[in-house]
């Protein structure tokens, strides 16, 4: 259940103490099954992304920021692809997962006001699933700092999560597809691709079984349907008509 009154900072701070021992629980959700299906397709969409930028430019030597790095997941696939990594985060104790198994990895706190970096210091502002868990105020002040701190000409690949607006007692505020376009746009961003997606493609096939189900077979048919989307989901995700689209990896640019 979602914090009545949210704060984020407490929230993702007591979430990396309660899960040191999984990067990934500590960042996604409490289910184990769940949470490698949401990992594949986030990384299938990433990859996507990255195929995209590279077409036209060089990642080798650039400098990227991982904004809300949280416990370190994407540290090693930046690395490979030859980036100067330096990540930021406003919980502590998830800068501490993350040093924690990646010692050599420059890591830095950061408040909701200001990143600790100069103007157009980075070439690539990478954020996944990060934004969208600030109120909708905040998040303007987030993307607007994203952008000072990225090179004339630089890229951003962010994450987010696709829907109607939420209310302030959530974690969550998602945008549609537009609006993140268009905020994007107001700090200086233009969209040049993207890619839709969603999680657990299969499991609400269960849902339609639930009338003639107990409620232990309906458990386990559920969480059959997420084992098996843990398999497939990355290669269905093309065949999804944009309406069902619940995510969206977006790559942005900066003008010269």
């Amino acid at each position: 259940m979602a914090p009545t009154s949210y704060d984020p900072t407490s929230y993702w701070n007591a979430r990396a103490r309660q899960y040191m021992d999984d990067p990934v629980r500590a960042v996604c959700l409490d289910d184990a099954d769940e949470n490698r299906c949401i990992d594949r397709v986030q990384r299938h969409l990433l990859r996507a992304a990255v195929h995209s930028l590279k077409r036209r430019t060089t990642l080798r030597g650039k400098a990227v920021l991982d904004h809300g790095c949280g416990s370190g997941r994407w540290i090693t696939f930046l690395r490979e692809l030859g980036l100067d990594y330096h990540g930021t985060d406003i919980a502590e104790s998830m800068l501490a997962l993350a040093q924690r198994r990646h010692p050599d990895a420059a890591l830095r706190p950061v408040d909701a006001g200001h990143l600790p970096y100069p103007d157009g210091h980075f070439d690539l502002v990478w954020s996944v699933a990060v934004i969208h868990h600030n109120p909708y105020d905040a998040q303007e002040h987030m993307i607007a700092d994203m952008v000072r701190v990225l090179h004339p000409g630089g890229s951003a690949i962010w994450l987010e999560g696709l829907g109607l607006h939420t209310v302030p007692h959530t974690n969550y505020f998602p945008r549609p597809l537009l609006e993140w376009q268009e905020v994007a746009a107001r700090h200086g961003l233009t969209l040049t691709w993207h890619r839709g997606a969603t999680y657990m493609v299969l499991r609400p096939l269960a849902s339609r079984a639930a009338p003639w189900l107990q409620p232990d077979q309906l458990d386990r048919w559920q969480r059959l349907l997420t084992r098996l989307d843990a398999v497939v989901d990355p290669y269905l995700q093309a065949l999804l008509p944009p309406r069902y689209h619940t995510r969206a990896v977006m790559l942005f640019q900066k003008p010269h």
